[in-house]
C-alpha cells in the first residue's frame, strides 16, 4: 500500500497531496515541528504534540467562533497566548491552566482596555 502511495506521488502528485499522505502517516506522532490536526474538548487543534495532547504552540478553535492561539502545557492553554471572544474582546497575556493569570491586557469589542495583572479570569490590579 505503501509503494502504490509512493508510486503515485512520483508520478506527477501535487505538493498538497503529498503533505496529505504524511498527515495520513505521521497523524498523532509527538514530532515538535510537526503541525498535527485533532479535535480537542469540542473544538479543532492544529499545533504541536506531546504523547498525544497538546503541548508547545498550538490553535484551537471552538464552535462558537471562540479562538485561543499560544503556548500550551499538558491539553490545557499554558504560557503566553491570545483569545479571541465570540462578543469581539480579544486577550493578550498570561496563561494559567486554562485562565486568564500574571499580567495581560483585554481589550473589549467597545474598546475599552484593562491592562494589568489578572488572576483566575479576574481583573486585580491595573498596570501603572
Amino acid at each position: 500500500m505503501i509503494c502504490e502511495e509512493l508510486f503515485g506521488i512520483f508520478e506527477g502528485m501535487k505538493l498538497k497531496r503529498i503533505n496529505n499522505f504524511l498527515k495520513k502517516r505521521m497523524a498523532g506522532k509527538d514530532m515538535p515541528n510537526y503541525i498535527n490536526e485533532i479535535p480537542w474538548v469540542g473544538g479543532e487543534y492544529r499545533g504541536q504534540l506531546k504523547y498525544g495532547v497538546p503541548e508547545g504552540l498550538g490553535k484551537l478553535v471552538m464552535p462558537d467562533g471562540s479562538i485561543y492561539e499560544g503556548e500550551w502545557l499538558k491539553g490545557k492553554p499554558h504560557g503566553k497566548g491570545t483569545i479571541y471572544y465570540t462578543s469581539g474582546g480579544i486577550y493578550k497575556g498570561e496563561i494559567k491552566d486554562s485562565k486568564r493569570n500574571g499580567f495581560g491586557i483585554y481589550t473589549r469589542a467597545d474598546g475599552k482596555v484593562y491592562k494589568g495583572l489578572w488572576e483566575s479570569n479576574r481583573f486585580i490590579k491595573a498596570a501603572e
